[in-house]
């Protein structure tokens, strides 16, 4: 009896070592990188990009965009641009420049469909255009006061029939929709939801990694890091790439997203079948064309992931070993630099940081012999009932008329937004506005925009004249068409 007993030990014992032994050995390989393949921890590692992406999301702001879609507001703010030119001997431009600016204030009511802008582009304090601006359901117009006693504008439905008197051929018109859903497009920037994106990264992750054999991996050390290295030749990218597009063609968690969006922007189903085997047919022409003949992709290629204190530090595609393109995670975002034979040509820094009542993104570039530019983006007060909001966008680049100095243009956009007070919705009726719906024929309109355009083009000159502005044959408002950029961008920012 007493042997059966010290066998039952012994078994405890053993047991108890295997459990032991066995949770150590999960947690080693669960827990650390121990007994990890250089590929797993590769993937492991390049992975944690991902994380960047994360970086830009903020609760609040888009708590701050849903509430412009859903409470009406009125806005105020202006569009200034300034320079500094030192190519230019006459300073007048610059002080012309200076006098100008673009004001705008009105209201907006995104659940009743109704925008209304009043816009004046003023070229010194006592002469400026004006325009307006008015979206009412599917209509959407503009007027030049001192132009037109109406506002010219587009009905957004009958769209086919308009096209067919504007000589449109039956075969385009067959494929265009009869409206075009413009309240969609900021719900359909992010179709998918965030399940059906794990799922995407989930199955193109897996198509590379199984594309690729263990033998393809290698690991160093240096300088405190952990360096995982894929290198695969110009077959392998290839290989990859055809697996890659052959997925896509035929993935239909996206082919129906695509579906719905064109359905929702008055697509009918016959031309939305037709555009998706037309777009299947292009791809394998694409395929065809380029992947399988590209010779510009590089014979080696390393992708390299640096880990240090098992986090991610950065990532290197190395192309032919001289060209660079190194990826670098920050605490707020993260740094792009493009290293070309051992030199950086290209920098590019993305910041943003987020708190309950602000967000701002900072975005700054630099190329080598070509100047930078930064891109400011602020928002504060996005959880109160006054919102202010500035983009400013700067542009440098090296003078090619003066030696050692730059030339730079810097585009401001600055608003108020104003919730929780009454909205006043403008008296403007369907009389007021002529529509290009109901023009005869394409002459018609030809005509009408001919003389919109040459009144505008006398009024303009009047306007520079009275102001004393452009007196050097350089209109000042030309310096306004890169701030398009930071008003496209805090705008979109907030669909």
């Amino acid at each position: 009896m007493k042997k059966k007993y010290k066998v039952l030990m012994v078994v405890i014992i053993i047991l108890a070592i295997i459990l032991i032994a066995g949770g150590v050995f999960a947690y080693l390989y669960f827990g650390t990188d121990t007994f990890k393949s250089n590929k797993e921890l590769f993937v492991k590692y390049i992975a944690q990009n991902d994380n960047i992406i994360k970086k830009f999301e903020s609760k609040e702001l888009n708590t701050y965009a849903e509430r412009q879609r859903n409470n009406p507001y009125s806005i105020e703010g202006n569009i200034k641009t300034n320079a500094a030119l030192a190519g230019i001997s006459n300073q007048k431009t610059i002080t012309d420049l200076q006098n100008c600016s673009i004001t705008f204030i009105g209201n907006i009511d995104k659940t009743n469909n109704y925008i209304y802008q009043n816009i004046n582009a003023n070229y010194a304090d006592n002469q400026s255009l004006n325009f307006e601006y008015v979206q009412k359901n599917d209509i959407y117009a503009i007027k030049i006061n001192e132009i037109l006693n109406k506002f010219v504008g587009i009905q957004n439905s009958n769209l086919k029939e308009l096209a067919r008197r504007m000589g449109v051929n039956e075969e385009t018109i067959s494929m265009m929709p009869d409206s075009i859903s413009l309240a969609q497009i900021p719900m359909q920037i992010n179709m998918f939801t965030d399940e059906e994106l794990e799922q995407l990264k989930s199955k193109y992750l897996k198509i590379i990694t199984d594309s690729i054999k263990d033998e393809m991996f290698s690991k160093e050390s240096a300088n405190n890091y952990n360096i995982y290295t894929l290198t695969f030749t110009q077959e392998h990218a290839k290989e990859i790439a055809k697996n890659i597009l052959n997925t896509v063609a035929n993935d239909e968690l996206i082919i129906n997203k695509v579906k719905s969006t064109l359905e929702k922007f008055g697509m009918d189903q016959e031309n939305i079948n037709y555009y998706i085997e037309d777009a299947k047919t292009e791809l394998q022409k694409f395929i065809k064309s380029k992947v399988d003949t590209d010779a510009t992709i590089a014979k080696k290629t390393d992708i390299r992931v640096y880990e240090k204190n098992k986090e991610l530090s950065k990532t290197e595609i190395v192309l032919a070993e001289q060209d660079k393109l190194i990826l670098t995670p920050t605490d707020t975002g993260f740094n792009l630099e493009i290293n070309e034979n051992g030199e950086t040509t290209t920098n590019l820094k993305v910041q943003a940081v987020f708190s309950a009542s602000d967000a701002k993104i900072n975005i700054y570039g630099n190329q080598k012999d070509n100047g930078n530019f930064e891109l400011r983006i602020e928002e504060t007060g996005i959880n109160t009932n006054e919102v202010h909001e500035v983009s400013e966008l700067s542009l440098t680049s090296k003078n090619g008329i003066v030696e050692e100095s730059d030339d730079k243009v810097v585009c401001t956009y600055t608003a108020i937004k104003k919730f929780g007070v009454p909205v006043q919705t403008n008296t403007i009726s369907n009389e007021d506005i002529m529509l290009i719906n109901t023009a005869p024929n394409v002459e018609a309109v030809v005509n009408l925009f001919g003389q919109i355009y040459n009144s505008l083009q006398a009024l303009n000159t009047t306007k520079m004249q009275a102001a004393g502005v452009g007196t050097d044959g350089m209109n000042p408002f030309l310096f306004y068409i890169p701030a398009i950029i930071p008003t496209v961008v805090i705008n979109a920012i907030n669909i």
